[in-house]
Order: C-alpha cells, then sequence, then structure tokens
C-alpha cells in the first residue's frame, strides 16, 4: 500500500497536483498480480497551503479532551513567530510559555470541559530567545453532529507593536 503526491497532466497539456493510493494485489503465493489507484486532485488543498504559509497569523488546530485541550498541528509560520517548528510543539508547550502575568487570566479561560465558541484573548508569550512579544489569540469551537465540542481552529498574531504604541499613548 503507497499513499504519495504526484503530479498529473490534463489532454490540454497543464498539470495539477494529485494524491495517489495505489494498493498491489497479491496471489496466494505472495506474488503481485495487479495493482489499484485511485488519485484525488489536490489543487485546491495546495492553493489553501500556500496561502496559510503567506499568512502572517499562524493557523493552529486543537482537539478538546475531557482534561485539557490538546495540541494538534500549527502552520509552519509558527517558527517566524515564536521562534518553535510545529515539530517541537506539544500541548505543555503553550502553557509554559505564558508570561506570569497572563497565565491565570488565560488558562481559566481554558477549563474543561472546553465549551466556548469563540474566544479572543491578549497576553504575553515567550519567544525562544526569551523575551516576550504580545499575542492575540482567536480561537472558534467545531462541534460534531450531536453538538459536542470536538476540536478549535484558531489564530496567533503578533500584536506587539500596537500594544507597545497603546502603552505610549497612555503615558
Amino acid at each position: 500500500h503507497y499513499v504519495f503526491e504526484s503530479i498529473h497532466r490534463r489532454k490540454d497539456g497543464t498539470t495539477f497536483p494529485t494524491l495517489a493510493d495505489v494498493t498491489s494485489i497479491h496471489d496466494d503465493n505472495g506474488a503481485v498480480i495487479a495493482r489499484v489507484g485511485f488519485f484525488q486532485d489536490i489543487t485546491a488543498q495546495k492553493e489553501a497551503e500556500r496561502y496559510v504559509a503567506a499568512s502572517p497569523a499562524v493557523i493552529f488546530a486543537l482537539r478538546v479532551g475531557s482534561q485539557a485541550l490538546e495540541f494538534l498541528w500549527a502552520s509552519a509560520n509558527l517558527q517566524a513567530l515564536t521562534g518553535f517548528a510545529p515539530s517541537e510543539t506539544n500541548s505543555l508547550w503553550w502553557h509554559d510559555r505564558l508570561h506570569p502575568h497572563d497565565a491565570a487570566r488565560v488558562l481559566a479561560a481554558h477549563t474543561p470541559p472546553y465549551d466556548r465558541d469563540h474566544l479572543v484573548l491578549e497576553y504575553q508569550f515567550r519567544h525562544r530567545d526569551g523575551h516576550y512579544i504580545w499575542m492575540r489569540d482567536e480561537k472558534r469551537l467545531i462541534r460534531d453532529d450531536a453538538g459536542r465540542p470536538v476540536e478549535v481552529i484558531g489564530s496567533w498574531v503578533d500584536v506587539t507593536a500596537r500594544v507597545e504604541l497603546e502603552q505610549q499613548f497612555r503615558q
């Protein structure tokens, strides 16, 4: 069984990306007697990935667990925002980097059972190099067909320049 991406060519000569899923059929002796393949046009998926990568916002997904929100995925531009690659993250990664002045307020907004349909918070977050950035964190809850919370989709945006400017105006 093989799954891979490939490029296919239309009759007019243009190409498009596909996801291929190929399975081998074996005889009783284990010899391959046929291969069956399915190809899916993934042009829209590739375009969406390109837009997400170009966005200044980090897009992320969380699973709603019984004890906590579990980190699932973040767009690759997470590294530009926080200094951490998505592969370096886990469910505790985010908690450990909240500023001590903001942690209690932010964590209280994420206590189980998580059922907030929409949440917007701003808080300080520690970058990999140790400095803090102000982050705008916006989340939307996704429910299953029965109305149960299952996932959270969100975005993080660096709003440090705006917050610092507001602080200067207050002074």
